[in-house]
């Protein structure tokens, strides 16, 4: 099976309002940055990600816009957010900041990345600056050393079951994310009330 390293860049936080502005894929040491302008270039990227090991940061986020703006379901997955939470013991789930791409990425190869909110934020669907382009391209470009190094600690933890087990858990995890559950709305309202009451 094919590995690819992938990320995307979004107007937003919430795959319901906002919309995916380009993916990146690191392929045979090749960055490809696609804008998604046309359906073939949308089935190209649903065969690619099905097809292949996926390896993303916190790949629930990208799942999510992915499965919803055009029905991508990859399924065969290597988060390395949740990698370095399993590999810390779970400490780094407590700890802000320290699981995020930037604090992973100067942990095992040494780059800082640029995170500034004002290269984050600025991905609207507009024509791509350098800037955005670098930003882009160095967040899968640091993939491959992250998730070489984990994998050698997770096999070295006796972990990797466990691994397993997790990312078998995240196309679920998106899927009921993104269907959400019934709300009584009414009745929490009466149970609040009566809480606060008692």
């Amino acid at each position: 099976m094919n590995s690819i390293y992938f990320d995307s860049e979004t107007t937003g936080l919430d795959p319901f309002k906002n919309k995916i502005t380009l993916v990146q894929i690191l392929r045979d040491n090749t960055i490809i940055i696609d804008n998604l302008k046309d359906s073939a270039s949308i089935q190209k990227l649903k065969d690619l990600l099905e097809s292949s090991l996926v390896i993303g940061h916190n790949l629930k986020f990208d799942l999510k816009f992915i499965k919803y703006h055009f029905g991508i379901e990859p399924t065969t997955l290597f988060d390395t957010y949740i990698a370095e939470i399993l590999i810390s013991g779970g400490q780094k789930a407590r700890q802000k900041g320290t699981a995020t791409l930037e604090a992973v990425a100067k942990q095992y190869t040494g780059i800082q990345l640029n995170k500034s909110q004002d290269v984050r934020l600025s991905f609207n669907g507009g024509e791509l600056t350098q800037e955005q382009i670098k930003y882009a391209a160095i967040d899968v470009a640091v993939l491959p050393e992250i998730h070489k190094k984990q994998q050698e600690q997770l096999k070295a933890l006796g972990l990797e079951k466990v691994f397993e087990i997790e990312m078998g858990c995240i196309p679920a995890t998106v899927w009921l994310e993104l269907s959400g559950l019934p709300l009584d709305q009414d009745g929490l309202n009466r149970v609040k009330g009566e809480t606060k009451r008692k």
